[in-house]
């Protein structure tokens, strides 16, 4: 006698991303609530996350909230595993007044937005050499900015100026001061070294300029 496997059905996935824990939510076609769930933020509990919504049937597609934040590892894991990830904005007013601001509920939310085509922006990589620069940023309170110096050759010349990047505002501020467009300020010292010469020589100081 010949059987014929029954075919899963299709599910969609969503997650509400934060700090320590993910939750997230699986729905079937019509939107209906499958299971809801959280999971740690690490390589283990990704992997637990994707084998509990594949526990359910096919996984079609995963939402994700804050995938340049919080969930951009989940996303790479996702990705890793051939589910394609839809980046979710928060969910609306309107879903947030009728059923209160709660993480379960945002999760069924991200993956009912991915299943009615409401997201639909598939989100940055995240990876390459931009990606590398940002997170050196990111994770460095202040990369102090060199100026160039010409120094000189052993055959009299001057080196040029060194490729020089930074991170921050305060970096543009510091390059800014070393610049002659930058505002100087007499200092409180100087007045009182002009009056000290009045007072000794009995002349006036002529002032610059003049």
């Amino acid at each position: 006698m010949t059987t014929i496997a029954e075919a899963r059905p299709f599910v969609t996935g969503g997650v509400d991303t934060h700090l320590d824990v993910h939750v997230a939510a699986v729905v079937t076609a019509v939107g209906g609530v499958l299971g809801t769930e959280q999971f740690p933020t690490t390589a283990v509990g990704y992997q637990q996350l994707l084998a509990w919504m594949r526990g359910f049937g096919e996984l079609a597609r995963v939402g994700v909230e804050g995938t340049g934040t919080y969930g951009v590892s989940l996303a790479r894991h996702l990705r890793a595993g051939q589910v394609p990830v839809v980046e979710v904005m928060r969910p609306n007013r309107q879903v947030r007044r009728r059923h209160g601001k709660t993480d379960v509920v945002d999760a069924i939310a991200a993956a009912r937005a991915v299943l009615s085509g409401e997201a639909n922006a598939t989100p940055k990589t995240h990876d390459g050499p931009v990606e590398a620069l940002r997170t050196l940023c990111g994770s460095t309170p202040m990369i102090t900015t060199y100026h160039a110096r010409p120094s000189t050759q052993p055959d009299g010349g001057t080196a040029g100026d060194a490729p020089t990047f930074s991170c921050g505002a305060q970096s543009s501020v510091e390059s800014a001061r070393g610049s002659r467009h930058w505002p100087t300020r007499r200092t409180p010292a100087e007045p009182a070294r002009r009056r000290q010469t009045v007072h000794e020589s009995g002349r006036p100081v002529p002032r610059a300029g003049r």
